[in-house]
């Protein structure tokens, strides 16, 4: 990860060769949870999931799906715990209990003048305006 400055987020399609990574950034999978493990393989081998790094190497990972409406949707956004707390620019938009007993669901809003600055935006422009072939 040599080749990434200090300070910046990157954000790439996942590769099949990603998925002991990604597994490793992730607590659930991390503590061993099979199902979680067998997701991060099928989300690297289909190309859904978007590691995320820095300088220090991967600190997360995003799953960008077209379930929702058929528009780009991300479904699951894990940030490694030493990751966490860094201020990347989401804020809080919602809470949402009883889908999964005891395991609220939180929902995160990008504002408008943090997308420009999204490595997201510049990495994946035509899936962020929702023109990406929905495979």
């Amino acid at each position: 990860m040599g080749d990434i400055e200090p300070g910046t987020l990157v954000v790439r399609r996942a590769e099949a060769s990603d998925r002991t990574a990604l597994t490793e950034t992730d607590p659930i999978a991390a503590a061993g949870d099979r199902a979680r493990r067998a997701s991060i393989r099928r989300w690297c081998e289909q190309g859904r999931a978007l590691p995320a790094e820095d300088a220090r190497g991967p600190v997360g990972y995003d799953v960008l799906e077209y379930t929702f409406f058929e528009q780009g949707f991300l479904t699951l956004l894990t940030v490694a715990p030493a990751a966490r707390r860094q201020r990347a620019g989401w804020q809080p938009a919602g809470l949402v209990h009883g889908l999964d007993d005891g395991d609220p669901e939180l929902f995160y809003l990008c504002p408008p003048p943090n997308l420009s600055r999204s490595s997201t935006l510049r990495t994946f422009p035509e899936t962020v305006m929702g023109k990406e072939s929905r495979s």
